[in-house]
């Protein structure tokens, strides 16, 4: 004969799948919230030049660079620098955040990119290099992936964290995000 479960346990653990549900649906983004906020990773990593055609970049109010999917700003933005090659068999973008007073707002750049980026990514960023200098640079992270697609050339991503140092001057700070295939 089966057990009655008695109503009050019932309801206990009604109410704690309940709270377990909404605790999963507000820590990972709805599809719709996701997609749209990859957007330009995902025309990115495409496996061919076809997405790239909806990517812009633009200025947003600040002066500031930001790319585009659709005319729409998502993940990079708030850039000081970007830089685009679109040969007819290549592409690369590169875009730059500067930091001339911070090395704590500098890391928390590349950590927030990186968090972000982790959500958009088929791969995770992995640290290749810590505490590198050349001359008066210095590379404090470097995050990297190569992404596989279905044709033959792969997208390398970067992140990177630099500081740059002069004599009798202090350090700035340069985090930079990179794109290629």
């Amino acid at each position: 004969m089966a057990q009655l479960i008695p109503p009050a346990k019932v309801a206990a653990r009604q109410a704690i799948m309940r709270a377990a549900a909404i605790a999963l649906a507000l820590a990972l983004p709805t599809t719709a919230y996701a997609r749209n906020d990859c957007a330009s990773i995902d025309a990115l990593l495409a496996p061919d030049n076809s997405k790239l055609r909806h990517l812009s970049v633009g200025f947003d109010r600040a002066g500031l660079l930001e790319l585009r999917h659709r005319g729409k700003a998502d993940l990079i933005a708030g850039a000081s620098d970007c830089e685009l090659s679109l040969p007819r068999t290549y592409f690369e973008i590169g875009c730059s955040w500067d930091f001339d007073t911070g090395e704590a707002a500098s890391r928390e750049k590349i950590e927030e990119l990186r968090l972000e980026m982790a959500r958009c990514m088929p791969v995770l960023l992995v640290d290749t290099v810590r505490e590198s200098a050349v001359d008066r640079l210095i590379i404090e992270h470097d995050y990297g992936a190569t992404i596989e697609t279905t044709e033959s050339e792969d997208v390398d991503v970067s992140l990177q964290l630099f500081q740059y140092t002069r004599d009798n001057s202090p350090s700035h700070f340069k985090v930079h995000l990179t794109f290629s295939r």
